[in-house]
C-alpha cells in the first residue's frame, strides 16, 4: 500500500514537471520583487521563497524517479536542463543590463516608462501565464495525476492576487486579468479533482 502511495505521487511530480519549473522560476522572481519592496511586502519574502526550495526538492525527486523507471530518461533531462540554462542566462543579461537599456530609451514612451519592459511590472503576469498555460493546455487530464493541495493553494492565489494589480502603480491590468485566467483554469481542475475523490 505504501509502495503503491509513492508510486502515484512520483507519477503525479512527473507529470508536473513543467509546471514545477514554472512554479519555482515564479517564486524567484516573486522574491526578487520581494527584495525590491515593489510589489509584494517584505513579510512575503519569508513565505514565497522557501517554497522554492520545496519545489525544488519535488523536482529533485521527481526526475530522479524518472531516471530509474524510464530508459532514455537522461537524454530528455540533459536537453531540458541545456535549455533551462540557457533561458536563465539570457534572463539573468537582461535582467543586469534593463537599467542601462531604460536609460537609453527616448523619454516619454513606453520603453523608459515606469511600467515598460525594463522594469519588474509586466513580467509577473507572464510567469503566471505560464501556470495559467500548463493547466490549460491539459484540460482533461486525468484526475490521478491532479494534486489537490496544488491546485488547492494555485485557485487561492489566483482569486488573491486577482486584486493586487489594481493596487500597483502604475495599474497593471495584465496581472489582473493573468490572475483571473489562473484562477478560472485551476479551479477547473481543483473541482475536478474533488469530483473524482470526495463526491
Amino acid at each position: 500500500m505504501l509502495s503503491t502511495r509513492i508510486e502515484k505521487k512520483a507519477t503525479v511530480w512527473v507529470s508536473l514537471e513543467g509546471n514545477h519549473c514554472e512554479l519555482i522560476a515564479c517564486s524567484i522572481y516573486l522574491c526578487r520583487a520581494s527584495n525590491k519592496s515593489f510589489f509584494f511586502s517584505v513579510n512575503s519574502i519569508g513565505s514565497v521563497c522557501p517554497s522554492s526550495t520545496i519545489r525544488c526538492n519535488q523536482l529533485r525527486r521527481a526526475l530522479a524517479y524518472k531516471l530509474q523507471t524510464q530508459p532514455g530518461a537522461k537524454a530528455e533531462i540533459t536537453a531540458l536542463g541545456t535549455k533551462a540554462a540557457s533561458g536563465l542566462t539570457l534572463a539573468t543579461l537582461f535582467a543586469l543590463s534593463a537599467p542601462t537599456l531604460k536609460a537609453h530609451m527616448p523619454e516619454g514612451t513606453w520603453l523608459a516608462s515606469d511600467g515598460g519592459p525594463f522594469t519588474i511590472h509586466p513580467w509577473p503576469p507572464v510567469t503566471k501565464l505560464f501556470l495559467s498555460a500548463a493547466s490549460l493546455t491539459d484540460l482533461h487530464r486525468p484526475t490521478d495525476k491532479i494534486s489537490l493541495t496544488q491546485y488547492a493553494a494555485l485557485t487561492v492565489t489566483g482569486f488573491i492576487f486577482s486584486q493586487y494589480g489594481l493596487l500597483v502603480t502604475p495599474i497593471n491590468y495584465p496581472l489582473t486579468a493573468v490572475n483571473i485566467l489562473l484562477f478560472g483554469s485551476s479551479a477547473w481542475h481543483l473541482g475536478r479533482k474533488v469530483k473524482a475523490d470526495f463526491l
